[in-house]
């Protein structure tokens, strides 16, 4: 930037001192702490606050001693900081920095010895800009609806559980998703807090203003800033000494087009304004104003260059500091990393200790520390008024209020296999050593129905695992248009099922792990009722399973990130048609990798590829297809048979029911999918190619098979409306897919259940 403005004539007397500074700055990462300054009380004076401010090693008498003053207000950060770049580059001697609210912080850094461009890093990263200039970051629209985030379409009413002193219990309203303003708020402060304590030397010797109850205080900047009950903003005027030569600096504008400020902050500032200009009138004190004349655009890099050139422009005003131009001193000590924060847990109580620490990954460093454990934490309905305040020694120290949690949903879900559905859940949760989940699902339609009770506890091996028992217990009747056009000897006409699920769950670094083991028993409704009544089968489905995702996957309508899932195990299926039955215990295992991408915005594109197979141990003749499960010596059921076969998801609608044409003991596959959305809606389209390795003999089609799928879809949160066709053909027929009349037409709200 040019040194002198055309028209400034009159600083050229400045010439001698009048060049930039070496502009090689040195980088600094994150760093040590040190116990923020405090001085003694005042009573509303200045005298003691400026004495103290003034360094003595320098005579009043031969040498002005320059005071900056770094003013308030939102856009005070970036103006004084475009201030402090031309106090470097003219060299213009600065002995003492005094400070109020935001003028507080940014005077605070520097007189520490921090380099301008690591304050900055500090000032122009994102969520300080939207936290002082008042940007709501994620602004509520009429989307903001009662909805279940994830699950089964509902409407959720979600309450905290409390007692009084009297021993009332109480339901106090709490909001489905965390207060992310007040999430943002709370990391915001503790940045500042935490750049507040980095710093172990001072440079230049700081005081900060700071007010209660209309008496100034000398105090530190934390203290000064907006956010604090002694804010500098209420301060009562700067009044610089006489042998002092004052630099104020105020980034509230003469025009005032754009403002952030609330009207009493204005009315101060146009009262301290007033004041000053006064003092500037007397003869015997010298005070240069800087002061921006109009401000139209309120971007941090607008106000820091608009900061500079304002202080170019009062360059005449300087020729006091003529024979005092100088570098900026060096830090008296080094200015250490500190790449990690301790956090301190020690305001939870025992009961919700580990379950809190639990969420700080003591690997990261910096500020990623506190803003993972926030994520993390806000995940959680338990807590509230989440705060973490830095304190000198760099102890970040959490608190939060925290209750047991009481939801209850109500909404529906269905497709035009099973027909409409009620739905209706209700979940208790609390914290004591581990979490403990009591959850009620089910629902109800004209022909099904399905309850589903479970208890789960986590926090086991240091918040990583859990255990659970889960039941279902239910009844599926197929509407009968749906499979018209199967053969009665496919078809599955009612099913009861009534199930007991026990679970060990890991969740590791590398993947999520489980170990389950189903109990089952069922009924079955088939063309063979008539010869044989309801077929019972018991099923014993011991497996363990894994799952690794990566990137914010999402299932079948994502736009970035992988998972790999796989599952191993044994299957023991014992069928009771006459009384004996059998129980052919076999291997089964399944893998399944997906990967999606999105090459704009609204397009997202994906693959993938899964296999699976279920064998058993001959003797004598090794490996084999699971035994047939026979009705009566010598003959099968053919619709129970494929039930209990693999059915591969080919895509969102084959996973909806167990389908005779995609049932195989062997089978591998590929896939592919492109969406194209826009908000709430998308239009999408599923392809895949399923080889039979088992020749499965009640299926007409070939082993090699084709799949296509389109499909449009409405998704709000947990609401998720599908309408689409899909159909499956054998590959060296592929021209069947142009059949409209023979597709699978289907309607679906909510996902499969």
């Amino acid at each position: 930037m040019s040194i002198f403005k055309s028209g400034c004539a009159a600083i050229l007397v400045l010439s001698a001192f009048l060049f930039a500074q070496n502009d090689t700055l040195s980088s600094r990462e994150e760093l040590l702490p040190e116990e923020p300054s405090k001085g003694s009380s005042s009573e509303g004076s200045l005298e003691p606050l400026l004495e103290k401010a003034l360094p003595e090693s320098l005579d009043s008498k031969t040498s002005p001693k320059t005071v900056l003053y770094l003013g308030g207000g939102a856009f005070s950060p970036w103006y004084s900081l475009g201030v402090l770049y031309a106090v470097r580059d003219y060299r213009i001697p600065i002995d003492s920095v005094v400070g109020t609210s935001w003028g507080a912080f940014i005077g605070a850094l520097w007189s520490q010895g921090f380099e301008l461009d690591d304050i900055q890093r500090i000032v122009t990263d994102s969520l300080f800009v939207s936290q002082v200039l008042k940007k709501d970051p994620s602004p509520k629209t009429w989307m903001d609806l009662p909805v279940s985030r994830t699950g089964t379409p509902s409407l959720a009413f979600r309450f905290s559980l409390f007692g009084d002193a009297n021993g009332y219990a109480h339901f106090r309203k709490k909001a489905l998703d965390a207060d992310t303003n007040a999430l943002s708020q709370t990391l915001f402060r503790f940045q500042v807090q935490e750049a507040l304590t980095r710093a172990d030397s001072s440079v230049v010797p700081f005081t900060a203003l700071a007010c209660e109850k209309g008496k100034l205080l000398p105090s530190s900047a934390k203290s000064s800033l907006p956010f604090s009950k002694t804010s500098g903003e209420l301060c009562p005027t700067f009044v610089p000494q006489d042998s002092a030569f004052a630099i104020y600096v105020a980034a509230y504008p003469l025009r005032q087009s754009v403002s952030y400020d609330p009207v009493y902050t204005v009315a101060g500032f146009e009262s301290e304004l007033e004041w000053v200009q006064k003092q500037k009138s007397d003869s015997n004190r010298t005070i240069v104003i800087i002061r921006p004349h109009g401000i139209s655009e309120a971007s941090p890099l607008a106000l820091m260059q608009m900061g500079y050139a304002d202080v170019e422009k009062k360059m005449g005003e300087f020729s006091p500091l003529a024979n005092r131009a100088t570098d900026r001193p060096a830090p008296l000590d080094s200015i250490l990393p500190r790449f990690k924060i301790d956090p301190s847990f020690e305001s939870f109580s025992a009961a919700s200790y580990s379950h809190v620490s639990e969420r700080w990954n003591m690997k990261d460093t910096g500020v990623a520390a506190p803003a993972n454990f926030l994520h993390r934490l806000s995940e959680s309905p338990f807590y509230d008024s989440v705060q973490i305040e830095m304190d000198s020694l760099g102890i970040a120290k959490v608190s939060a209020l925290t209750s047991p949690i009481v939801e209850f949903r109500v909404g529906g879900l269905g497709n035009n296999i099973l027909g409409p559905l009620f739905y209706a859940g209700v979940d208790f949760r609390y914290i004591n050593q581990f979490e403990y989940a009591f959850t009620l699902d089910g629902y109800w339609g004209e022909h099904s129905y399905s309850v589903r009770p479970a208890l789960q506890i986590q926090g086991f091996l240091t918040g990583k695992a859990g255990v659970s028992v889960m039941g279902n217990i239910s009844k599926r009747r197929p509407l009968k248009g749906y499979f018209s056009e199967l053969s009665d000897e496919l078809k599955i006409f009612e099913v009861r099922e009534n199930d007991l699920i026990l679970e060990f769950d890991l969740q590791d670094s590398l993947a999520d792990v489980s170990v389950s083991v189903l109990l089952g028993e069922a009924e079955f409704k088939t063309a063979m009722e008539e010869d044989y009544g309801t077929l019972r089968v018991n099923s014993l489905i011991p497996k363990i399973s894994f799952v690794r995702n990566r990137g914010g996957f999402e299932e079948w309508f994502g736009d970035r990130g992988y998972r790999i899932r796989g599952e191993l195990g044994l299957r023991s299926i014992n069928l009771m048609g006459d009384g004996t039955g059998n129980a052919p215990l076999y291997f089964s295992s399944t893998v399944d990798i997906q990967k999606v991408f999105a090459p704009t915005d609204f397009i997202s594109l994906g693959v993938g590829a899964l296999g699976g197979v279920n064998v058993r141990r001959e003797t004598g003749y090794g490996y084999e297809y699971p035994d047939e499960l026979e009705v009566f010596p010598g003959e099968s059921d053919k619709a129970l048979e494929n039930w209990f076969r693999l059915h591969p998801a080919l895509s969102p609608w084959s996973s909806a029911w167990n389908f005779a044409e995609m049932s195989s003991h062997h089978y591998g596959s590929l896939r592919a999918n492109a969406g194209l959305h826009w908000g709430i809606l998308g239009a999408w389209i599923f392809g895949a190619y399923m080889r039979d390795f088992e020749e499965n003999p009640t299926v007409e089609l070939d082993a090699d098979r084709i799949l296509l799928e389109p499909m449009l879809r409405a998704s709000y949160r947990s609401l998720d409306v599908r309408l689409g066709m899909s159909r499956l053909v054998s590959m060296q027929k592929p021209g069947d897919l142009l059949h409209m009349k023979n597709y699978h037409y289907f309607f679906q709200v909510g996902a499969n259940w």
